[in-house]
């Protein structure tokens, strides 16, 4: 379970989303994300916020705003019941 926080017409929700795996949990300071390359014309990067630097090795970091659809949103959205304010910060 990866837990995410994101935002949507100025209100935030924390997400917990279920990954097959997880090999590290790693600590990125502002001062090593980079903006996200041109990867070419046949790759859709819209979901990737930067990418960070550890070591010599390069991360891709995912911005979660974009890797949900609306759709999704809407659907996590719609399943809370009334009252129900665990999702909502």
């Amino acid at each position: 379970m990866v837990i995410v926080e994101v935002t949507e017409a100025e209100e935030s929700a924390v997400l917990g989303v279920m990954a097959d795996s997880v090999s590290e949990v790693l600590e990125i300071g502002a001062s090593e994300i980079e903006p996200t390359p041109a990867f070419g014309s046949d790759i859709r990067a819209g979901f990737i916020a930067g990418v960070g630097r550890v070591g010599n090795h390069f991360v891709l970091l995912l911005d979660p705003n974009q890797v949900l659809s609306v759709e999704e949103m809407s659907a996590l959205a719609g399943a809370r019941g009334p009252g129900d304010d665990i999702l909502k910060r």
